[in-house]
């Protein structure tokens, strides 16, 4: 032991632990310190005071243990939400239909995919990053956007929309909005998703004229 070396030279032993099984079998954990006793100037023995610290012990063990299984939680959870972030990313940016994410507060685009800028006509992101439909002027016609932020407020989402849009060009053109409210670091955002129905449209006017003429 280190302690009686210590002890023999005269000086005291501080923070002193220890620990033993008690009759019953128990293992009980020690903390002190020990004194040599002198006499003529020669150490004739020690003496220690120590206290039992086993239930201290015992609570930091489980602290240890629960800050250890806390690490682990949010270890495992930091790489779900990793994955979780990278399967969106992928889902958004490849998907086929057109999708945008904007702010609830004050409609800013945030983020879009290359399919809403093919729809829309835009060549660069930079283009409509920061900006609103309203100076976009994407809406043929503007009142849409009071009728969907209504919807919104009522039912907490929006689902096939009909309305039509026009690009920088002024070509027209019909769309299918669905909006879902979602928290993007705490900021309620908008998520839409744009489906193209011109074709549709078309053909349902071609089957229009077609009823009448017959």
């Amino acid at each position: 032991s280190k302690v009686f070396p210590v002890l023999m030279s005269g000086k005291k032993v501080e923070n002193l632990s220890c620990s033993f099984i008690s009759k019953n079998g128990k293992l009980i954990f020690l903390k002190g310190e020990a004194h040599p006793l002198i006499s003529n100037d020669k150490v004739i023995g020690s003496q220690a005071f120590l206290r039992n610290i086993t239930e201290q012990k015992k609570a930091e063990e489980t602290i240890l243990k629960l800050n250890n299984e806390l690490e682990q939680k949010v270890k495992v959870r930091t790489e779900q939400l990793e994955k979780s972030t990278e399967l969106f990313s992928k889902l958004f940016n490849l998907n086929p239909a057109s999708i945008a994410i904007s702010s609830l507060t004050d409609a800013k685009i945030l983020k879009v995919n290359e399919a809403f800028l093919n729809l829309f006509g835009f060549s660069y992101t930079d283009e409509v990053i920061g900006k609103t439909s309203e100076e976009l002027k994407i809406l043929v016609d503007f009142s849409q956007r009071g009728k969907i932020l209504e919807l919104l407020k009522r039912d907490k989402r929006v689902i096939n929309f009909e309305g039509q849009i026009q690009t920088p060009v002024g070509d027209i053109k019909w769309v299918s909005t669905s909006i879902h409210i979602i928290e993007i670091e705490g900021t309620p955002s908008m998520l839409s998703v744009i489906l193209d129905i011109t074709q549709r449209k078309e053909q349902d006017v071609i089957h229009v004229l077609s009823g009448v003429l017959d």
